[in-house]
């Protein structure tokens, strides 16, 4: 066995014994506390007889009493009105870093200290991603959304450090800040993070405890499943009592429950990921929008997906959560939708074009988010490859978080294409135009456009207007036609013959393209004579003073109202 891995059993052992002496277990001969080192998953409490319990009737095994919780009591004793009343400056962490500063401050006296043997039993080197090297995070986790959390998460704790090392009143508190490093701070932090309880559990729900956690020496041993039943009495008199409420084989792990937690969450806060909690997962998606949109934002529905950021920061974001089996958020779709037709608010078939734009822009920015993710694909496919027992733990715990995320990506780019489909399904074919049904011509009624476009342009497919970037403009002709052709149009009476129509307001670059449009092309239409092209000028010169400037933008206003590309880059309109 190597030598750190005996160290360590040996201070399990020396722990549950010290456990046991100070009375943290209530029926010794129920459970041990073991180590489980080897598969990555530390400590472990194990049933040394069958355990009967109920809800009803619960099994008490652990209690520790408050005199050795490392939270607030403890930072109050150690650092007087610094941490009671912090003065008016002092930043929103102040308490929780002083709590974790306590931590640091039992570790320096040694022996002296009644936790001493507790924090000897801590772990020296811990599995957040927070604590891995650059080449596994580039490795591991590159195109998942905890891989930038990390450098988030350590500029948070370097923060913290600085504001404790630069404050004189807190340097020569307690902790020598002389040879206290910031990996040190780290540690403790990230001993913090993957072990610690809400204060408020014991020390009560007030505004003092709030963001407050404590450790609990011994409870915090034990592994975690989340259908675990599991029940938590606690006092500021009593301390924290942990019991079982459902049945434990003899030689079976006793297990905690976290509550449930998304893989993504135990992975950056303890180091680890299980398939148990695939129905917890979620990929998180933040949109960042300009600072003076806030108010915007909050009056369109979304306060509570607005994730506050520092006072006077010139962004404001948003947040999503995607899940494996919940439909896309409504409020998610029409988001996409308004960024890219924010005018679409007062007509119905306006509206449909929104929704099926939003779904169609979100699809394409899931995708993107998917190929980052399955693109980063880590070095070593194999886990036996990786250089020590350690990184083959870091790597398998990557491998179900990425997995996760990848299922959710490719459910939830499968339900904009569902959606999609039934928003097109509510619109009658016959209120569906796009540029391939105008040349096509299957029923023959678009004859006379289909055949002097594709003279005019010496262009036949839909494609070929595309690589010209002609495709929108050209379906423009179509509607402009339409309205020419007034009552004998197979769109008479629909909004296409509507003043004002709710289309979008123009704005100047939708102006300047059509117009131009209209200049370089449609002129040269007009003047072309029968004798050149009868299908053109059957289109064209015979209706001139019916063709001008203001019916191509009018027609160009109505594809951006009421139309949409499709995936393949063709305009489809409503009508």
């Amino acid at each position: 066995m190597p030598t750190d891995q005996f160290e360590e059993l040996s201070m399990l052992s020396t722990l549950a014994q010290w456990a046991t002496e100070k009375g943290f277990f209530a029926d010794p001969s129920a459970a041990k506390l073991l180590n489980n080192k080897l598969d990555g998953s530390g400590s472990t409490l194990v049933a040394q007889r069958d355990i009967i319990a109920t809800g009803d009737s619960p099994k008490a095994l652990i209690t520790c009493p408050e005199a050795y919780l490392i939270g607030p009591r403890l930072a109050r004793t150690i650092f007087g009105e610094v941490f009671t009343n912090p003065p008016d400056s002092a930043p929103a962490f102040l308490k929780q870093a002083l709590i974790k500063l306590s931590l640091l401050h039992e570790r320096a006296k040694g022996s002296e200290s009644k936790l001493a043997t507790y924090i000897d039993a801590l772990p020296k080197t811990l599995d957040s991603p927070v604590f891995w090297t650059q080449e596994e995070l580039d490795n591991l986790l590159e195109g998942t959304n905890l891989h930038g959390e990390v450098p988030v998460k350590l500029k948070q704790w370097h923060d913290e450090w600085d504001y404790l090392t630069t404050t004189t009143q807190l340097a020569s508190i307690a902790v020598d800040m002389s040879v206290t490093t910031f990996e040190d701070y780290k540690w403790a932090c990230g001993i913090f993070m993957s072990r610690a309880f809400p204060a408020r559990i014991v020390y009560g729900d007030t505004p003092e405890n709030e963001g407050l956690s404590m450790l609990i020496p011994v409870v915090d041993s034990l592994n975690h499943v989340p259908t675990t039943p599991v029940l938590w009495n606690c006092s500021k008199d009593s301390g924290f009592t942990f019991s079982v409420c459902g049945n434990v084989a003899e030689g079976h792990e006793i297990f905690n429950n976290y509550g449930p937690k998304s893989n993504e969450e135990l992975l950056l806060g303890y180091g680890f990921c299980s398939e148990e909690t695939r129905p917890f997962d979620f990929v998180m998606l933040k949109l960042a929008f300009p600072a003076q949109m806030h108010s915007l934002l909050k009056a369109i529905g979304l306060a509570e997906n607005i994730q506050e950021e520092k006072p006077n920061s010139d962004k404001v974001f948003v947040v999503f959560r995607l899940e494996l089996n919940e439909t896309l958020d409504e409020k998610l779709v029409t988001l996409f939708g308004a960024m890219t037709k924010p005018d679409n608010h007062n007509n119905q078939t306006g509206l449909k074009a929104m929704r099926i734009t939003g779904l169609i822009t979100l699809k394409k920015a899931l995708t993107q988010k998917l190929n980052k993710l399955t693109a980063a694909v880590a070095t070593h496919q194999n886990p036996n490859e990786l250089s020590s027992e350690k990184q083959t733990y870091r790597f398998k715990s990557a491998l179900i978080y990425r997995e996760g995320q990848q299922a959710i990506l490719e459910a939830s780019i499968s339900n904009c294409d569902t959606l999609v489909q039934d928003a097109l399904a509510s619109v009658p074919k016959t209120q569906q135009l796009d540029l391939k049904m105008v040349l096509q011509n299957k029923d023959g009624y678009f004859s006379a456009i289909s055949d002097s476009i594709k003279t005019g342009f010496g262009m036949k497919k839909v494609k070929e207007f595309q690589q010209y970037g002609l495709a929108e403009e050209i379906l423009s002709l179509v509607l402009a036609y339409e309205r020419i052709k007034g009552e004998a149009s197979r769109y008479f009476g629909t909004p296409l013959f509507e003043q004002g129509a709710g289309v979008r307001a123009v704005n100047a670059e939708l102006r300047d393209s059509y117009e131009s449009f209209y200049e370089g092309y449609v002129k040269q239409l007009l003047n072309t004579g029968a004798d050149v092209s009868e299908e053109i000028y059957n289109v064209f010169g015979a209706n001139q003073s019916n063709w001008n400037k203001d019916l191509i933008v009018e027609a160009g206003q109505f594809i951006e109202t009421f139309g949409f590309m499709n995936e393949k880059g063709n305009w489809v309109v409503l009508i």
